[in-house]
């Protein structure tokens, strides 16, 4: 069997002067970019986990080089840091310095450390479908699945208790098939198939208000759950959630599944 470079994101250190903490990632690899919003205090650290890319070993492998910007939103003016790095197997760790610039004050700079897991994994080939049409592809959100199944796989195996069975990327591929025809699924008047393939924030049901934690219209009502993690019982809650990509969809799609098996 072949063998992929996974490229984990494991976390992120705020250090240095306190410039704000809402900051935009975007990470560059080999053209695949990844982007996300993340809340982080000064003097804290973000634990993520999260699986940003996959590349087939052996064409470019841990040669391939990183890049890195970090950008500050300010109310007036953004502050922006970028770096770059080359890849390689194991922990890499990655400063980016992002500088305020105050016009009566001095200027401040605050430190963010970026921390990657790179590792050679066996890859994954899931089970493949025909479309009906030719200019369809029902196979297109494969790499999007392997990347938030096995995300959240290994996320839920390393709890105190953990799941007699992890879930089947096969199993969340056949729901996308069915909640949304892989995306294709379009009905005037009804919630669009794409981008939300797993129809995770369609408001005809509460997912997303329970992911999030927040006020749902139709129940009158905060949506809070709660599940057992690590032994203790706690809400969920990741106002993060979104489905305004596919791989967005998928990943809290995935984390929705794991809720309701519990």
């Amino acid at each position: 069997m072949s063998k992929t470079i996974s490229i984990k994101l494991k976390k992120i250190q705020y250090v240095g002067d306190s410039i704000g903490q809402d900051i935009h990632i975007e990470i560059n690899i080999l053209g695949q970019v990844f982007s996300m919003e993340q809340t982080i205090k000064q003097g804290s650290t973000v634990e993520l986990d999260r699986i940003i890319a996959k590349f087939p070993a052996g064409n470019q492998g841990f040669n391939a080089k990183i890049n890195i910007k970090i950008v500050e939103k300010d109310f007036l003016f953004n502050d922006v840091g970028s770096t770059s790095g080359m890849i390689q197997e194991g922990l890499l760790n990655l400063e980016v310095k992002v500088r305020e610039w105050k016009k009566f004050f001095r200027r401040s700079t605050a430190i963010f450390t970026i921390t990657f897991e790179v590792k050679a994994v066996e890859s994954m080939i899931l089970k493949q479908y025909r479309a009906p049409k030719a200019n369809q592809d029902y196979n297109r959100f494969d790499d999007e699945i392997i990347m938030a199944v096995n995300q959240w796989n290994g996320r839920f195996a390393a709890q105190l208790n953990p799941p007699p069975t992890l879930l089947d990327p096969n199993l969340v591929k056949a729901i996308i098939y069915v909640e949304s025809d892989m995306g294709y699924y379009k009905c005037k008047g009804y919630y669009p198939g794409y981008p939300d393939v797993m129809q995770v924030a369609d408001p005809r049901n509460y997912a997303i208000y329970a992911l999030k934690n927040i006020f749902n219209p139709k129940l009158n009502r905060t949506a809070t759950e709660y599940e057992v993690l690590n032994g203790k019982t706690v809400p969920l809650e990741y106002l993060e959630a979104n489905a305004e990509k596919p791989e967005t969809s998928i990943y809290w799609g995935v984390r929705w599944l794991y809720h309701l098996a519990q």
